[in-house]
């Protein structure tokens, strides 16, 4: 008792409080300082805006209903949801693609996938179907109803198919209600030599097919058939600004009464029951003892063909196929393979467990490797390295619906020919890579192509070194772009978004969709000719978006991170030491806008390399705004002698002659041109274009800035500006890349 007295003397309570609370303090000083310290560093961007004049509220788009000659988006039919408020906040892009980025690593990395059957069902929300129509979750597809445990889960599931569809049939002839015994029998034995376990996986992807089908009738409740039948037949509609693409009402029509919510919650239950069925099937096969040679079924339903093959090298030449399983083996697809073949076949899912397999679809006309028109279309590949070969509207291709494709590991090659590999119209289309040193050949609309009606296209490829191209040299093949004298193909590729103009014609204009291409690992090579690259046309968006690498992008005009025409086009980079370069006589620039585009280009690190042709770096003209940034590293920039420059803003003279009558809109509107970089030794040198030599540029240099006009333009000059800053010193944080915070100067030991 008396030590204890004697210890609270000499430790009272209130002396051991107060310690404590001064140390809180010294902490909270502490970090304070930190805050004021940071927060005294300005952000290099808003500076550079700001000494040009121009305030944050400044940046992006929100036309009004006034602005005449102007075509206002509220009357430019199916309009993407994410288009208005990314065209007025461009900072917000970068937090778009990085979730798009970021649920696709969560999801479909291994570790999640050995746990969880929904990986694939999860990175479709996010890079497909969230971003054409809100109002869905990710949770779960609502496929609740499980196949019975006595009895035979196959013949109870197809009779589910009959039932739904008010039909008696047998395997052969119409029969009565009270034949069902017979189908009944019919089926089960068919089914009766395959293992139990593998009969109960196979019916439980039965009846979520069943399940699915009944939500695709719901969504063509009201849809004409003869507008369903005119629209069906047609293919290519990617080619709707050079090829001056013919107006087609029935696309109007099947659009307006379609149920869109019910298609999605069709797809949405097809892509769980796939995800299922494959992790299902996986599980089964690692048991000891599982036979996987042996197994064969082949059943007739009023909704296609199921098909089951055990592991030998298969052929499959199967048409109207509604489900169909392969449990291995180095096979050939020929036709359509996991895809809705006819305007009846309003699902379709194949999946092929291991081998090295071929698919091939010769015919232009046939959709195949994961490809649905007015329904949908899926394929998986498990393991194994595989080709893929078609001509059009395949490899994760959607016209009013979802096509996936998604193969999840191995070296793989893809050659198509155009629509697909990841794009779509009037709907999504996805192709993911989950593994391997992958090719990516298409001639145009692909690798990521959001097509008219406000499609949504996405390739997503999550680890490898790629090689991604769309053939620009047009004696190569066919799609020749006038800006390039008929020399370089059009390509909408590798992250494009383009709508149908119809101001110059016949007045119906279709918005354009969402092209997106990820690939977040690996050392990556991009080519491609015009509008490409993360590149945007008439109220379409593109997106680039590569997660780490030393990575090699090669492109034309219009790509690289530009657009035209009220559009939105953007490439981002997180690390690496990257290559970029302007193909043949590219004359536009990187970070290009015209006509009201919004066009961004970010390079997060690493010594970088850019080489262009006669115009520059966050080039903007005609009411555009164009942002070049990168962050640290030695980089090299090299431009022809003569040519526009860096952080440029110019007015055509056509403009200029208009701009009393334009007044409306473009004194309400900002035009910039921006080049930043931030931090590293940068070298800037000019080409004679006539001898190739190179020299360091008169006017720009490591440490410099200018700003044209000289002074801050005010209203009556049409509030416009181009600037160039190259900081020698990293600069603390950008705020449109915000969880970006970039190292400040190491201060020098006093008296040095």
């Amino acid at each position: 008792m008396q030590a204890s007295a004697r210890s609270f003397l000499r430790h009272p309570p209130w002396l051991l409080l107060g310690c404590l609370l001064l140390g809180l303090c010294y902490c909270f000083l502490f970090v304070s300082a930190l805050a004021q310290e940071g927060e005294s560093r300005p952000d290099p961007l808003e500076a550079a805006l700001a000494d040009a004049g121009i305030g944050a509220k400044a940046i992006g788009y929100a036309p009004r209903g006034s602005w005449l000659r102007y075509p206002d988006p509220k009357h430019i039919p199916y309009l993407n949801r994410l288009f208005p408020d990314l065209f007025a906040h461009p900072d917000r892009i970068d937090d778009l693609l990085r979730t798009m980025g970021q649920a696709a690593r969560d999801f479909l990395r291994p570790e999640y996938a050995e746990q969880n059957p929904d990986g694939l069902f999860r990175t479709c929300f996010y890079v497909g179907w969230d971003l054409r129509r809100s109002g869905f979750r990710d949770y779960e597809a609502d496929l609740y109803e499980k196949v019975p445990a006595e009895g035979d889960p196959i013949s109870f599931a197809v009779e589910r198919i009959y039932r739904d569809l008010g039909r008696t049939f047998d395997i052969h002839v119409l029969s009565k209600p009270a034949d069902w015994p017979l189908l009944r029998k019919q089926v089960e034995d068919a089914s009766s030599a395959l293992d139990p376990e593998l009969r109960r996986i196979v019916g439980q992807a039965i009846l979520d097919l069943a399940d699915a089908l009944r939500w695709h009738r719901l969504a063509f409740r009201r849809v004409n058939g003869k507008d369903i039948l005119a629209a069906w037949e047609l293919r290519d509609l990617g080619a709707t600004q050079f090829d001056a693409m013919e107006y087609h009402p029935s696309i109007d029509d099947v659009a307006k009464d379609l149920d869109e919510a019910s298609l999605i919650t069709s797809a949405r239950k097809v892509v769980w029951a796939g995800g299922r069925l494959e992790r299902s099937l996986r599980l089964w096969s690692l048991r000891p003892g599982t036979d996987m040679s042996g197994p064969r079924l082949d059943i007739l339903t009023p909704a296609g063909r199921i098909v089951l093959t055990g592991s030998g090298d298969d052929r499959h030449e199967e048409k109207g196929v509604l489900l169909a399983i392969d449990l291995g083996g180095n096979d050939t697809y020929v036709g359509s393979t996991g895809a809705t073949d006819s305007p009846l076949r309003g699902v379709s899912l194949a999946l092929d467990l291991s081998g090295n397999d071929k698919y091939l679809a010769s015919d232009e006309r046939t959709p195949s490797q994961g490809s649905g028109l007015f329904g949908t279309g899926v394929l998986i590949d498990v393991s194994g390295d595989d080709r893929y070969e078609a001509r059009g509207s395949s490899q994760g291709y959607g016209f009013f619906g979802t096509g996936l494709l998604a193969d999840l590991s191995g070296d793989d090659q893809y050659v198509l020919e155009v629509e697909g590999q990841g794009a779509s119209e009037f709907g999504v289309g996805v192709l993911i890579d989950v593994d391997g040193d992958d090719r990516y050949q298409i001639l145009s609309c692909g690798q990521g192509f959001g097509g008219v009606g406000g499609g949504v296209g996405t390739l997503v490829d999550l680890a490898g070194d790629d090689t991604y191209v769309a053939e620009p040299d047009s004696s190569k093949g066919h799609r020749p772009d006038y800006h390039s004298g008929g020399k370089v193909n059009y390509s909408y590729a590798q992250g494009a978004g383009a709508g149908r103009r119809g101001d110059l014609n016949d007045g119906h204009s279709w918005a354009g969709g969402v092209g997106t291409l990820l690939d977040l690992d690996g050392d990556d090579s991009y080519r491609s000719g015009n509008w490409s690259a993360g590149s945007g046309y008439w109220y379409g968006m593109g997106f680039l978006y590569d997660g780490s690498g030393n990575d090699r992008y090669t492109a034309s005009v219009f790509s690289l991170a530009a657009g035209a025409h009220f559009c939105i086009g953007a490439l981002i980079d997180e690390e690496g030491d990257d290559k970029y370069e302007g193909l043949g006589d590219s004359h536009t620039g990187m970070a290009f806008g015209h006509d009201y585009t919004v066009a961004l280009l970010f390079d997060g690190g690493g010594d970088d390399t850019y080489r262009y042709g006669r115009d520059g770096f966050g080039y903007a003209i005609n009411m555009s705004q164009a942002f070049f940034i990168d962050v640290g590293g030695d980089d090299r920039y090299t431009i022809d002698s003569g040519g526009t420059g860096f952080g440029v803003t110019d007015f055509r003279k056509e403009r200029d002659l208009r701009l009393t009558v334009d007044r409306a809109y473009t004194g309400d509107s900002v035009q910039v041109g921006l080049f930043l970089d931030t931090g590293g030794k940068d070298t800037y040198l000019e080409r004679d274009p006539k001898s190739g030599e190179e020299g360091p540029s008169p006017t720009r240099k490591d440490g410099a800035s200018q700003r044209r006009p000289e002074h801050p333009p005010t209203d009556s000059e049409g509030r416009h500006a181009g600037i160039f800053r190259d900081l020698a010193e990293p600069a603390g944080s950008l705020g449109w890349f915000r969880r970006r915070v970039y190292p400040r100067p190491v201060p020098k030991p006093a008296g040095k």
